[in-house]
């Protein structure tokens, strides 16, 4: 388990990204506005370059960190 909640995160800002030491962002957390461009974007190239034997783990959060750029 990467995250547990015990109260709930009420954040303030249209935008929130847990940092990541290695790809810079991670997607565990994070909070955007509905319709965002980015996470759709994000969201589609993810799954063109991953599939059930993709073992890069890293690989989504480079991507979305690339993205949010």
């Amino acid at each position: 388990m990467d995250v547990m909640c015990i109260l709930p995160l009420n954040f303030s800002e249209p935008y929130v990204f847990r940092p990541h030491r290695e790809s810079g962002v991670v997607g565990n957390v994070m909070k955007v506005p509905k319709g965002c461009q980015a996470i759709y974007a994000a969201f589609l190239e993810t799954s063109r370059c991953t599939n059930a034997e993709t073992v890069d783990w890293l690989l989504p959060n480079h991507i979305l960190f690339r993205i949010l750029g």
